[in-house]
């Protein structure tokens, strides 16, 4: 496992935790398929090509984005006693 790898995976699974606890774990589970589908699709494309991995990496970044947003929404509300 090179480090890039381990360091990519740190934020997608303390994200995912957060989501699940503080919001919804169904929704934490489509917004997870979408990241694992991303990897794939972005190993897929840079194998081909790596100029053709843009996709990928959008899918993966869409899928942060909305899990740490989510996450940190969903401290912030209990935190708020909401």
């Amino acid at each position: 496992i090179s480090v890039t790898g381990v360091q990519t995976c740190a934020l997608p699974i303390s994200s995912t935790v957060a989501f699940a606890y503080f919001l919804n774990a169904t929704w934490m589970l489509a917004v997870a398929t979408l990241f694992i589908v991303g990897r794939f699709v972005y190993s897929a494309a840079y194998i081909k090509d790596p100029k053709s991995r843009a996709l990928g990496m959008f899918m993966t970044l869409g899928a942060n984005i909305v899990m740490l947003l989510g996450g940190l929404t969903g401290l912030l509300m209990t935190m708020a006693g909401r």
